[in-house]
């Protein structure tokens, strides 16, 4: 099972929500962001954020899954992981055009 993180904000665009999900490091992963034990509770080795894995859901897609159980909620993210997630998404040459247009007109990353 992956943790995945909600990168965009699902209040100021409901239609797309930009997801990324959090994967086992290797070598020949993305190094844009890699976090570790103490960044989030589920977090028990060193992880890599995978933005390649991206999904753009609408927000009432993501609801559903959560209220019948295909997702799960988990603790939110520290602002401060966050934070980082996001600076690893403004270098990544991975995140995908559609994921960083949204995340750039949000504000949240510049470029």
């Amino acid at each position: 099972m992956h943790l995945h993180v909600v990168l965009s904000d699902p209040i100021s665009n409901r239609d797309k929500v930009c997801i990324v999900s959090l994967t086992k490091w290797a070598a020949n992963k993305d190094q844009s962001c890699i976090l570790d034990q103490g960044d989030h509770p589920f977090i028990r080795q060193k992880t890599v954020v995978h933005y390649r894995d991206h999904h753009l859901y609408q927000a009432c897609v993501v609801e559903e899954q959560l209220d019948t159980g295909e997702a799960k909620a988990r603790p939110q993210m520290s602002e401060k992981t966050l934070q980082r997630i996001l600076n690893g998404a403004a270098k990544s040459r991975f995140l995908p055009a559609d994921c960083h247009k949204l995340l750039v007109e949000q504000g949240l990353i510049f470029g």
